[in-house]
């Protein structure tokens, strides 16, 4: 993918947002950062963006909810999508991936697993 890459950030915590989307454009992305579930869909469905990076747990719509939706939308249903969560359970990998997401990292996680999983989605989704 090229330096115009988009990426899309949905969390409720903003703090993280920030920090995934500092690290990434290091990386030569274009991050646009969201908080809250509604908001995020909304901006997902646009169309504007190469990849979506959604928390798992959020109050308003779950990462579920939206991977539901975007997946089955013609404009989203190949969007690469990355889950962040802190949730360890032992259903969390089964039920994320289920739902349609690509990968997914668990809080904390180191920045150069981030960086390595969203080059390996935008490699995989480009080919």
């Amino acid at each position: 993918m090229t330096h115009r890459t988009k990426i899309l950030v949905i969390d409720d915590e903003k703090d993280i947002g920030v920090i995934i989307a500092r690290c990434l454009t290091r990386h030569g992305y274009r991050v646009h950062c969201v908080t809250g579930g509604k908001r995020g869909l909304d901006e997902a469905m646009s169309g504007k963006f190469d990849m979506v990076i959604v928390d798992w747990t959020m109050p308003e719509q779950s990462g579920a909810e939206i991977i539901n939706q975007l997946r089955a939308s013609q404009e989203t249903h190949d969007l690469p999508i990355l889950v962040v969560t802190g949730k360890r359970n032992p259903d969390f990998l089964d039920d994320s991936l289920n739902v349609g997401a690509d990968d997914f990292l668990f809080k904390p996680f180191a920045l150069r697993h981030l960086a390595k999983k969203v080059g390996r989605l935008l490699h995989w989704a480009s080919a």
